[in-house]
């Protein structure tokens, strides 16, 4: 599997983002661009989601915090998608966010566009999306007994501050 700092450098892969910060003109832009990382996102993403020779990764999670609105949803979404096109077919992927409102419209609304642009024949549906090899990235409530039985190989979960133990 190759390193998510690698697959987002890939020209003909990467994360597809329909707003974006052009820092050439200062501006917020629509359109559609490839997602660029920080040198910082870099460094700590490189480390956390590169595999280590034993195919596995160097830690089994990992909490990711920036300030407000500085595109931890849309990296996220950058995340599920390098997994589900990284992983073995079959993958199952669940984004987890407080509330079923909040997990169709963050979260999954930037994994839509990415893969619009990438993996055209994806099953789409307001709550999931199966990519063609059965590889599926789900959106899930805080209460997700849904997802109970999953065989999930990585899980996202936007929000965490929200959350009831």
């Amino acid at each position: 599997m190759r390193s998510f700092v690698d697959w987002m450098k890939d020209p003909a892969k990467g994360f597809w983002v329909k707003d974006y910060w052009d820092p050439a003109s200062g501006k917020m832009k629509t359109g559609g661009s490839k997602l660029v990382l920080q040198p910082h996102q870099e460094r700590i993403l490189e480390y956390a989601l590169t595999m280590q020779p034993d195919g596995t990764f160097p830690h089994t999670r990992l909490l990711y915090s920036e300030i407000k609105k500085s595109g931890k949803t849309t990296l996220e979404a950058a995340i599920a998608c390098w997994y589900a096109d990284e992983a073995p077919d079959g993958t199952e992927i669940y984004v987890i966010s407080n509330d079923d409102d909040q997990s169709k419209k963050l979260v999954l609304n930037d994994i839509k566009y990415h893969v619009a642009h990438e993996v055209p024949d994806a099953w789409i549906t307001s709550g999931k999306i199966t990519y063609p090899n059965d590889t599926y990235i789900q959106s899930v409530a805080q209460d997700y007994a849904s997802a109970s039985g999953s065989r999930h190989a990585l899980t996202l979960w936007d929000e965490l501050h929200g959350y009831k133990s």
